[in-house]
């Protein structure tokens, strides 16, 4: 059973002073909501279900605000999990720190998305902005992108380009998820993980480069909040198709080809 908790919100007050019927000065009331709240020892338990051609796996990830942490000068809150995270947000968020700034949630530290567990592809983010409850569907909240360079066993390197962008997507008025749950007035953000891999070869001192993954979108991700209590479901799509290279005689640390469809709903949390 959920608990259901009531938040006070501070009201802000309107000085008007007139001097006619039309003249007014009025104070805009200052937006206190919360999606995601950030109080130390608040927790979140999503049951995660990946499913890919190989079969299903489930599993559960236990999310939780651990402590302060101070980046430069400012404080964030970092996020760890119970243990290893199953799901794409919960590693997202895990070890990393978050702030409210403002209408805004905003990350701090690395992400890595893994193509096998020997070849994780890690990216560092400064206050990446991930949610804003004031943007409208469509408004592009934080993009970060660049080029990082991977030694692999074979010998050579990979080099691989990526763009990670929050965009706002549509409120909706419900949300139902899986177990039965429907959540009101929900608001939507698309997350998306793009890469480009070149396969650097060396020939006698001279650089070959050669496009093993082109331009995809690998990861997308819609992330579904509400009001006071966080994200209570998050659907993942992580798809790449490599090129052909069975005519090269070249070993890849990656899969040919991959797709996971992956489900985190939220089943228990404490919010404060």
């Amino acid at each position: 059973m959920k608990k259901t908790f009531l938040f006070i919100m501070a009201a802000a007050s309107v000085l008007a002073v007139s001097c006619s019927s039309d003249d007014s000065n009025d104070t805009p009331p200052i937006d206190n909501t919360v999606y995601l709240p950030l109080s130390q020892g608040n927790y979140w338990v999503y049951d995660v279900t990946s499913t890919q051609e190989a079969g299903q796996a489930t599993g559960r990830d236990s999310l939780y605000v651990a402590n302060d942490t101070v980046v430069g000068s400012t404080t964030y809150k970092k996020l760890k999990t119970q243990s290893m995270a199953n799901g794409f947000f919960s590693g997202a968020l895990s070890g990393n720190a978050i702030r409210q700034n403002g209408t805004k949630l905003q990350l701090t530290g690395s992400t890595a998305f893994a193509f096998s567990e020997y070849f994780p592809v890690e990216l560092s983010i400064t206050d990446f902005t991930f949610f804003d409850s004031a943007a409208s569907a469509g408004t592009q909240l934080g993009t970060t992108s660049g080029t990082i360079e991977q030694p692999t066993e074979e010998g050579y390197n990979l080099s691989i380009e990526y763009e990670l962008k929050a965009t706002t997507g549509e409120t909706l008025n419900s949300h139902t998820v899986q177990g039965g749950d429907t959540y009101s007035n929900v608001k939507t953000v698309n997350i998306t993980l793009t890469l480009t891999i070149t396969a650097l070869f060396d020939a006698g001192g001279f650089t070959i480069p050669f496009e093993v993954l082109p331009e995809q979108d690998v990861v997308t991700s819609t992330q579904y909040y509400v009001e006071n209590i966080g994200a209570v479901h998050v659907s993942t799509l992580i798809e790449y198709n490599l090129v052909d290279l069975s005519g090269l005689n070249v070993n890849l640390p990656i899969p040919q080809s991959g797709t996971i469809q992956q489900e985190e709903v939220l089943d228990t949390y404490n919010v404060e």
